[in-house]
Protein backbone atom coordinates (compact mmCIF):
# COMPACT_ATOMS: atom_id res chain seq x y z
CA UNK A 1 0.00 0.00 0.00
CA UNK A 2 1.11 3.60 -0.84
CA UNK A 3 2.40 4.99 2.07
CA UNK A 4 0.18 8.57 1.63
CA UNK A 5 -2.77 6.18 1.37
CA UNK A 6 -1.98 4.50 4.60
CA UNK A 7 -1.47 7.90 6.68
CA UNK A 8 -4.65 9.01 5.06
CA UNK A 9 -6.35 5.90 6.37
CA UNK A 10 -4.85 6.02 10.12
CA UNK A 11 -5.64 9.80 10.57
CA UNK A 12 -9.52 8.40 9.50
CA UNK A 13 -10.12 9.77 6.02
CA UNK A 14 -11.13 6.98 4.12
CA UNK A 15 -10.54 6.32 0.05
CA UNK A 16 -13.62 8.90 -0.62
CA UNK A 17 -11.68 11.57 0.53
CA UNK A 18 -8.50 11.10 -1.23
CA UNK A 19 -9.92 11.12 -4.12
CA UNK A 20 -12.24 14.34 -3.78
CA UNK A 21 -8.90 15.86 -2.37
CA UNK A 22 -6.89 14.52 -5.04
CA UNK A 23 -9.69 15.87 -8.08
CA UNK A 24 -9.91 19.02 -6.04
CA UNK A 25 -5.99 19.40 -6.41
CA UNK A 26 -5.83 18.63 -10.37
CA UNK A 27 -8.87 20.72 -10.83
CA UNK A 28 -6.92 23.54 -9.18
CA UNK A 29 -3.99 23.02 -11.19
CA UNK A 30 -5.88 23.08 -14.15
CA UNK A 31 -7.79 26.47 -13.98
CA UNK A 32 -4.40 27.70 -12.67
CA UNK A 33 -3.01 26.23 -15.92
CA UNK A 34 -6.32 27.49 -17.90
CA UNK A 35 -5.68 30.90 -17.09
CA UNK A 36 -2.29 31.07 -17.79
CA UNK A 37 -2.71 29.98 -21.22
CA UNK A 38 -5.50 32.11 -21.89
CA UNK A 39 -3.47 35.21 -20.57
CA UNK A 40 -0.68 34.88 -22.44
CA UNK A 41 -2.99 34.29 -25.82
CA UNK A 42 -4.48 37.72 -24.77
CA UNK A 43 -1.32 38.85 -24.33
CA UNK A 44 -0.17 37.88 -27.87
CA UNK A 45 -3.39 39.57 -29.01
CA UNK A 46 -2.82 43.19 -27.17
CA UNK A 47 0.99 43.20 -28.71
CA UNK A 48 -0.72 42.31 -32.09
CA UNK A 49 -2.47 45.41 -31.70
CA UNK A 50 -0.22 47.66 -30.56
CA UNK A 51 1.91 46.30 -33.46
CA UNK A 52 4.19 44.33 -31.16
CA UNK A 53 3.64 41.38 -33.30
CA UNK A 54 2.70 40.02 -36.34
CA UNK A 55 -1.54 41.09 -36.74
CA UNK A 56 -2.72 37.56 -37.12
CA UNK A 57 -2.60 37.39 -33.40
CA UNK A 58 -4.97 40.40 -33.42
CA UNK A 59 -7.57 38.46 -34.87
CA UNK A 60 -10.60 36.79 -32.22
CA UNK A 61 -13.26 34.20 -33.47
CA UNK A 62 -17.12 35.61 -33.13
CA UNK A 63 -16.37 34.23 -28.83
CA UNK A 64 -14.02 37.13 -29.11
CA UNK A 65 -11.28 33.99 -27.71
CA UNK A 66 -8.07 34.58 -29.71
CA UNK A 67 -7.57 31.57 -31.80
CA UNK A 68 -4.24 32.15 -33.28
CA UNK A 69 -2.37 33.24 -29.52
CA UNK A 70 -3.88 29.63 -28.48
CA UNK A 71 -2.61 27.63 -31.42
CA UNK A 72 0.64 29.36 -30.48
CA UNK A 73 0.69 28.43 -26.79
CA UNK A 74 -0.73 24.87 -27.52
CA UNK A 75 2.32 24.29 -29.80
CA UNK A 76 4.83 25.70 -26.83
CA UNK A 77 3.11 23.44 -24.34
CA UNK A 78 3.33 20.48 -26.06
CA UNK A 79 6.81 20.72 -27.13
CA UNK A 80 7.69 21.89 -23.68
CA UNK A 81 8.08 18.15 -22.28
CA UNK A 82 10.17 17.02 -24.46
CA UNK A 83 12.60 19.89 -23.66
CA UNK A 84 13.57 17.56 -20.60
CA UNK A 85 14.13 18.11 -16.83
CA UNK A 86 17.59 19.45 -17.06
CA UNK A 87 16.46 22.83 -19.38
CA UNK A 88 13.79 23.78 -16.13
CA UNK A 89 16.81 25.58 -14.40
CA UNK A 90 17.93 27.25 -17.81
CA UNK A 91 14.16 28.26 -19.01
CA UNK A 92 13.79 29.84 -15.38
CA UNK A 93 16.75 31.37 -15.47
CA UNK A 94 15.91 33.49 -18.64
CA UNK A 95 12.93 34.05 -17.81
CA UNK A 96 14.06 35.97 -15.24
CA UNK A 97 16.27 38.22 -17.31
CA UNK A 98 13.67 38.90 -18.93
CA UNK A 99 11.47 40.21 -15.82
CA UNK A 100 14.72 42.16 -15.06
CA UNK A 101 15.47 43.61 -18.69
CA UNK A 102 11.26 44.74 -18.78
CA UNK A 103 11.04 45.70 -15.04
CA UNK A 104 14.47 47.68 -15.61
CA UNK A 105 12.33 49.54 -18.94
CA UNK A 106 9.20 50.32 -17.21
CA UNK A 107 11.42 51.73 -14.29
CA UNK A 108 13.57 53.82 -16.86
CA UNK A 109 10.05 54.62 -18.67
CA UNK A 110 8.31 55.81 -15.39
CA UNK A 111 11.00 58.28 -14.47
CA UNK A 112 11.51 59.67 -18.76
CA UNK A 113 7.74 60.39 -18.95
CA UNK A 114 7.88 62.37 -15.36
CA UNK A 115 10.07 64.74 -16.80
CA UNK A 116 8.58 65.09 -20.08
CA UNK A 117 4.89 64.68 -19.18
CA UNK A 118 4.83 66.00 -15.24
CA UNK A 119 1.17 66.64 -15.90
CA UNK A 120 -0.27 63.41 -17.23
CA UNK A 121 -2.67 62.28 -15.09
CA UNK A 122 -1.46 59.19 -13.09
CA UNK A 123 -3.62 56.46 -11.32
CA UNK A 124 -0.94 55.31 -9.12
CA UNK A 125 1.26 57.71 -7.23
CA UNK A 126 5.23 55.95 -6.84
CA UNK A 127 7.02 56.80 -3.86
CA UNK A 128 10.08 58.85 -4.50
CA UNK A 129 8.39 60.12 -7.83
CA UNK A 130 11.25 59.89 -10.54
CA UNK A 131 14.39 59.57 -8.21
CA UNK A 132 12.45 56.29 -7.68
CA UNK A 133 12.00 55.23 -11.14
CA UNK A 134 15.71 56.38 -11.73
CA UNK A 135 16.89 54.29 -8.58
CA UNK A 136 15.10 50.77 -9.53
CA UNK A 137 16.21 51.26 -13.19
CA UNK A 138 20.26 51.14 -12.57
CA UNK A 139 19.96 48.35 -9.72
CA UNK A 140 17.78 46.79 -12.47
CA UNK A 141 20.45 47.57 -15.12
CA UNK A 142 23.30 46.38 -12.77
CA UNK A 143 21.71 43.27 -12.22
CA UNK A 144 20.73 42.21 -15.71
CA UNK A 145 24.78 42.90 -16.23
CA UNK A 146 25.15 40.33 -13.66
CA UNK A 147 23.94 37.67 -14.81
CA UNK A 148 25.50 37.75 -17.97
CA UNK A 149 29.16 37.56 -16.41
CA UNK A 150 30.29 34.17 -15.14
CA UNK A 151 32.14 35.08 -12.57
CA UNK A 152 29.40 36.62 -11.00
CA UNK A 153 26.79 34.86 -8.73
CA UNK A 154 23.86 35.67 -10.42
CA UNK A 155 25.59 34.12 -13.64
CA UNK A 156 22.68 32.14 -15.20
CA UNK A 157 24.98 29.75 -17.43
CA UNK A 158 25.53 29.50 -21.24
CA UNK A 159 22.44 27.61 -22.10
CA UNK A 160 20.55 30.51 -20.69
CA UNK A 161 22.10 33.19 -22.08
CA UNK A 162 21.96 31.64 -25.32
CA UNK A 163 18.04 31.08 -24.81
CA UNK A 164 17.71 34.83 -23.68
CA UNK A 165 19.72 36.44 -26.93
CA UNK A 166 17.57 33.61 -29.00
CA UNK A 167 14.43 34.75 -27.77
CA UNK A 168 15.80 38.03 -28.16
CA UNK A 169 16.66 38.18 -31.71
CA UNK A 170 13.19 36.37 -32.07
CA UNK A 171 11.38 39.00 -30.91
CA UNK A 172 13.15 41.63 -32.70
CA UNK A 173 12.21 39.70 -35.83
CA UNK A 174 8.45 39.39 -34.93
CA UNK A 175 8.68 43.14 -33.75
CA UNK A 176 10.18 43.75 -37.55
CA UNK A 177 7.30 41.36 -39.39
CA UNK A 178 4.95 43.16 -37.11
CA UNK A 179 5.94 47.14 -37.91
CA UNK A 180 6.47 46.73 -41.64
Amino acid sequence: EAPEASVICRIGLDHTDLLGDTLGAIAGLFTTWNGFFMSSAMLLMGMSRGLLMPKIFAKQNKNGIPVPGLIVCLGLSLIGPFLGAGLIGDINSFSGAAFVLSWGLTSYSLAFLRKKEPNLERPYKVPGGAAMGWFAGIVSTVVFILLFIPASPMYMKSTACIMFVGWMIIGLILYLAASG
